[in-house]
């Protein structure tokens, strides 16, 4: 769990690479009991999803309909509701 993952925390090299810092806030939370591993998941994927809405809407390319459904999902007032970061990457690998 990164625990920090906001937009103040990516930085950009010159070719476009983008790398993700500070991980004073990251723990390893797969050890932990597994219904609170879950919660912890769920709320990284929160950040995320804001995250991916700040992106999205500094594009200036058309933002695939995939992108910003996973976005609405992400953000959800309801964790349970929230994909997994697993389906998130699967999800990511269909919407290019």
């Amino acid at each position: 769990m990164h625990g920090d993952l906001y937009a103040h925390n990516l930085s950009r090299d010159a070719a476009g690479n983008c790398y993700l810092g500070d991980f004073g806030a990251a723990s390893i939370y797969r050890n932990l009991d597994p219904a609170l591993s879950e919660m912890l998941q769920r709320l990284d994927v929160l950040a995320f999803g804001h995250l991916l809405g700040e992106l999205l809407d500094r594009t200036e390319e058309k933002v695939p309909e995939a992108l910003r459904e996973l976005e609405t999902r992400c953000v959800s007032s309801s964790p349970s509701r929230r994909p997994s970061f697993a389906a998130i990457q699967r999800r990511l690998g269909r919407a290019t």
